[in-house]
């Protein structure tokens, strides 16, 4: 199959899914942190069981495939969930802003066939989707907020991850603060994407009237759903 003619799919994370995750996960390691081609790394050393107890219990967890093969992953999930060990989203929580989603992880394959073809932006903007419809629901009042949460994630800055943190730049995110995890002693950058309707608009090439960030979450899926 050749690069031109690729057709990928998106759909929720299972937990069967975490031993591939996993092994695409191991494929993007530390090691690639002086990669020429610029791919990017993961600092995280997860295991199999760290993704299977992420995809149970996460808020969003999806995957990127290509035919049969897992490209992509993303797991993200509300503060509500935040562990009060997760020194990262605590700080968050308790520093900046109360109520946001935090991507725990996004990644790609680092083969070059699935390069450049934008698979990290329709992650997000897929994330970003199902945001607005899980916390502007109105079917259940104890998750319906008037307001799209912001969006954070940390990104490595000491060995920098250009590729991770240019991307966050080109798709919204603006640098919050920056703090420095204990557990690995690692200095992180805090991105923030405190627009994302804006983000979604841009994405699917709709204009979309507000004031502010105040926006009906109904008009906004409708609006969604007709640039598809």
């Amino acid at each position: 199959m050749t690069a031109s003619k690729q057709r990928f799919f998106l759909r929720d994370a299972q937990p069967s899914d975490a031993k591939a995750v996993s092994q695409l996960a191991d494929s993007i390691d530390l090691a690639l942190v002086d990669d020429p081609a610029g791919k990017g790394f993961l600092a995280a050393n997860y295991t199999e069981t760290d993704y299977q107890k992420f995809i149970e219990i996460a808020t969003f967890s999806f995957i990127l495939q290509v035919d049969e093969e897992i490209v992509g992953f993303l797991v993200a999930y509300g503060s509500e969930l935040v562990d009060p060990k997760d020194e990262f989203n605590t700080h968050v929580k308790e520093t900046i802003c109360r109520e946001f989603v935090t991507v725990r992880q996004i990644f790609l394959s680092p083969k070059d066939e699935f390069r450049r073809k934008n698979y990290a932006s329709h992650l997000y903007k897929h994330m970003y989707e199902q945001i607005i419809e899980y916390y502007g629901r109105d079917n259940n009042s104890d998750n319906k907020e008037n307001k799209p949460r912001p969006v954070y994630a940390d990104i490595v800055k000491t060995p920098v991850n250009v590729p991770s943190r240019d991307f966050h730049f080109r798709t919204g995110f603006e640098i919050a603060g920056e703090m420095t995890t204990s557990k690995d002693n690692r200095q992180r950058y805090i991105f923030c994407n405190s627009d994302i309707v804006g983000v979604i608009s841009k994405m699917c090439n709709v204009h979309v009237q507000r004031k502010g960030i105040q926006v009906h979450y109904r008009s906004m899926l409708r609006l969604l759903q007709a640039s598809d």
